[in-house]
């Protein structure tokens, strides 16, 4: 019995290993910190962009990213919009959005890419942007990514409104 639930067991590990998607990128290990581009901001819209390149096709299963969210449990009622655009092309490939209440201050949140699709040949960016929520809770609403030092030669800095910065977006892709 025990040489059998070990085979299972071994089995089990093999089929997550090899099925799971490697990881493509990922900087969640670095120290991180909270950037100054509030997503819902009152005063401005926010858009807050990194530039990524795959090296060759292949098919996004999840992107991670974690944000500063400290009224999410009772008063954000906004919106965060994620997306992934093709910048060869225009084309936006994947977009979703994520309510804020549902996002758990300074925790990591995984965002399901269903299998988009990326070439190789092609520059991508993620960009995060926001909607403010309910009228009556507007000026309580904050919602603010994180983001790593820019130590990564091989990507560019992340953007917030078109402004270059010297950090890089706080992520994981596989």
């Amino acid at each position: 019995r025990v040489g059998i639930l070990a085979m299972v067991e071994a089995l089990m590990i093999y089929v997550f290993a090899v099925s799971a998607n490697p990881v493509i990128f990922s900087n969640l290990g670095e120290e991180s910190a909270v950037g100054p581009a509030n997503l819902i901001s009152a005063e401005e819209e926010v858009t807050v962009a990194q530039e990524i390149a795959f090296g060759q096709a292949r098919e996004l299963e999840e992107l991670t990213l974690k944000f500063h969210n400290p009224l999410y449990v009772r008063w954000n009622m906004g919106l965060v919009i994620v997306e992934l655009v093709n910048l060869t092309t225009g084309e936006t490939e994947f977009s979703d959005v994520l309510g804020c209440s549902m996002i758990e201050d300074g925790k990591n949140i995984c965002v399901d890419l269903k299998g988009t699709e990326v070439s190789g040949d092609c520059r991508y960016e993620i960009r995060l942007s926001g909607k403010k929520g309910v009228a009556r809770f507007r000026e309580r609403e904050e919602i603010y990514p994180y983001f790593s030092a820019a130590g990564n030669e091989s990507m560019a800095v992340a953007e917030v409104n078109g402004v270059e910065q010297d950090v890089n977006l706080y992520f994981q892709i596989r």
